[in-house]
């Protein structure tokens, strides 16, 4: 036996069994932490007040001049001016603590308290907006901890005692600009959010948010929580703070593109779908308390919303950011307490969520921006797909014959992203393998109905063929243990499955993944791709047994193991043994509009940029580790 021949036996210890399962426990505890790891780049964690009506000021002064001046006769005037000045600086970080006097900072300080506890309230709107662009300066050295920031100058110094009080003001403007300050404060670090937590803001916030009707004060007030939410680990001090499913139902009824004033509704619940965003991806005990039927289908509706006007009104303003947490949350909700929700977001008013899925898959010439999006909703959409096999399950019956059509459809077109593609593979392989704690034997029929469906859909093996070369492990694998299905359960149903799949050239496929994982071994040994890991080696040993079995020498046929599931007698269609009603699936470019809704002919956004980073499930090395050039 040739030393290679023997290096592929050897490769064959773990049965076909305990390695499904293993793949199954690890697919399922990845989909539930994913969202924990991703850091959004959308979120404006500071940010500082501009005047609607300048100061007539000197040009030939700085702020640090009109510091001096507030310091040496604190009056509103002088305040004012020092306002209008920060205000209207170009510059910026004016004013960084270790660029001033500790003295002269800590009486700055000292007169802006005073100042909040002022009966003239101008005076004390002057004052929040002071330091709401205080706490909004970067400082360069902060990073490092080599220097402290105003934002935790002000807080160790009595800040939060002054202005608890103003959350609960009559004044609707100061209780805004409150906000403002502490959602900068929140923004700036970690020990920043940790020094608001352990001082009982959460709660003081989410009263603030239940009491006011000022669309301002309910915007910044979720913008504070959501800058605080996502810089913890925990969900429980929300919870324990008060936060309920109410709370989040009284902002989503609040009406789509209702305008008070300068600020939307848009503005409003996009800072709610953030907070929401961060809340569902941490315990499971959080959802349940914060998540109900009617916060799933007001999600769905504006979810729905969102999509329409994106697609259909080209805007791409708050609206258009808005998509992805919402996308997210739904990911995050379904990945939870073992999928108990996932019937919830099928089913919610005639599949509404999973109908406003396939319109983002749908787009004619999508941009990188509304692929990027796509790929979010892909994700989703494979978590909605993990429970196809149980019977009477609606991810059998409604969202695998709605979703696997047009994500094959992805699959065949050369012009999407490959981290778009790595999770259609994903999604659609979570279709077909069995589902997470579950007798695989009680669901191979319905999964054998849908791998049939894959397997004649024209052009779909030369795809799978084609994600092996692309180097890419998190698109190898699930591609990989798609056509390992094909060769192993297609020859029950076709006896031309190995000529088939010898044409679309797997065979060459196979010894490349092979080649691939023996080249990156060189690499730290090999220890990074662990075949519990799922990494290369996983599919190297899928590809090597694949050619043992099916393209070695002394085998030129398909593999003929025992079945209980036989084809189907009816002539001109493969019904794969079934003794009672299947899942329908149309693959046809028009079959998806029998479902309700009509597709998007042509994307309004051309615009090239924002591209997905990668979606890819259990992604566990940086690009430049996996010799990609």
């Amino acid at each position: 036996m040739s030393s290679r021949a023997q290096q592929r036996t050897n490769l064959k210890n773990a049965s076909a069994i305990s390695m499904r399962q293993a793949m199954n426990k690890r697919r399922h505890d990845l989909s539930s932490k994913i969202r924990k790891t991703k850091k959004s780049q959308q979120l404006q964690l500071k940010r500082a007040h501009t005047e609607s009506q300048q100061h007539q000021n000197d040009d030939s002064l700085t702020p640090i001049d009109y510091l001096k001046q507030f310091t040496a006769s604190p009056t509103i005037f002088t305040l004012a001016s020092l306002q209008s000045s920060i205000a209207s600086s170009k510059r910026e970080a004016l004013l960084l603590l270790n660029e001033i006097e500790l003295e002269q900072a800590n009486l700055l300080f000292k007169y802006l308290l005073k100042c909040l506890s002022s009966q003239n309230q101008e005076e004390c709107l002057q004052s929040l907006r002071v330091l709401t662009n205080l706490a909004a300066i970067e400082s360069p050295d902060s990073y490092y901890g080599s220097r402290k920031s105003w934002c935790h100058f002000m807080l160790t110094n009595g800040l939060w005692e002054a202005i608890l009080p103003l959350l609960s003001s009559s004044n609707e403007s100061i209780k805004e600009q409150t906000g403002w300050v502490i959602g900068n404060i929140a923004g700036d670090s970690s020990t920043c959010r940790n020094l608001l937590v352990s001082l009982k803001a959460i709660p003081a916030l989410i009263n603030c948010l239940r009491t006011s009707q000022n669309f301002g004060v309910i915007r910044n007030t979720l913008w504070c929580l959501g800058n605080i939410a996502r810089g913890i680990d925990s969900a429980i001090q929300f919870i324990e703070g008060g936060m309920n499913s109410q709370d989040i139902l009284n902002v989503l009824c609040l009406g789509e593109n209702v305008t008070q004033g300068s600020i939307s509704t848009w503005d409003i619940k996009k800072e709610l779908v953030w907070l929401l965003s961060f809340l569902t991806c941490k315990e499971d005990d959080a959802i349940s308390v914060l998540v109900n039927e009617a916060v799933l289908l007001q999600l769905s509706n504006h979810f729905a919303y969102t999509t329409k006007t994106v697609l259909e009104k080209r805007d791409r303003g708050s609206i258009f950011k808005s998509a992805i947490p919402v996308i997210r949350i739904f990911g995050n909700i379904a990945t939870a307490s073992d999928g108990k929700y996932i019937p919830l977001i099928i089913e919610g008013d005639k599949h509404l969520f999973v109908k406003t899925l396939i319109q983002w898959f749908q787009v004619h010439k999508p941009c990188g921006e509304t692929m990027a999006i796509a790929t979010e909703c892909t994700w989703v959409a494979g978590s909605l797909l993990c429970d196809n096999g149980f019977a009477d399950h609606p991810s059998t019956t409604v969202a695998c014959p709605l979703l696997v059509p047009p994500l094959c459809h992805i699959l065949l077109k050369g012009t999407f992203t490959l981290e778009w593609k790595r999770e259609v593979l994903n999604a659609i392989w979570n279709a077909l393998a069995a589902p997470p704690d579950s007798n695989p034997e009680e669901t191979i029929e319905v999964r054998d109905h849908l791998l049939g469906q894959i397997y004649r859909e024209k052009g779909m093996i030369r795809s799978l063929v084609g994600m092996l070369v692309s180097l890419d492990v998190d698109a190898i694998r699930p591609a990989i243990n798609m056509l390992d299905a094909m060769h192993r359960r297609m020859s029950r149903y076709d006896d031309n499955a190995l000529r088939i799949l010898r044409e679309a050239e797997c065979e060459h496929a196979l010894e490349t993944v092979c080649d691939s994982a023996t080249s990156n071994a060189s690499y730290g040994g090999g220890s990074e791709w662990q075949q519990s890991e799922g990494g290369m080696d996983y599919c190297a040993e899928m590809a090597a047994n694949l050619i043992d079995d099916f393209y070695g020498d002394d085998d030129d046929g398909m593999e003929n193991s025992a079945s209980s599931f036989e084809p189907s007698s009816k002539s001109g269609s493969f019904e794969f043994g079934f003794s009672g009603p299947t899942p329908s699936f149309n693959f046809s470019n028009t079959g998806s509009n029998d479902s309700g809704f009509n597709s998007v002919t042509s994307d309004p956004m051309g615009s090239p940029n924002g591209r997905s980073k990668g979606r890819g499930r259990g992604r566990s090395l940086p690009s430049w580790m996996q010799n990609k050039r």
